[in-house]
């Protein structure tokens, strides 16, 4: 998606740039999803080590 807006802003077409604001919103919503996940298997292990 990123390429594909990028090659329509080197032709000249500026509506490209709403595909790259969704593109980005894309991917820091993975990456908030990502980091949220890990925090939560950190603390599932932690909570193990201090169980055991």
């Amino acid at each position: 998606m990123m390429l594909l807006s990028a090659a329509g802003l080197w032709f000249g077409i500026g509506e490209a740039l709403y595909m790259i604001i969704g593109a980005v919103c894309m991917i820091l919503g993975n990456a908030a999803g990502t980091s949220w996940e890990l925090l939560v298997q950190i603390a599932k292990h932690k909570r193990s080590d201090l169980v055991r």
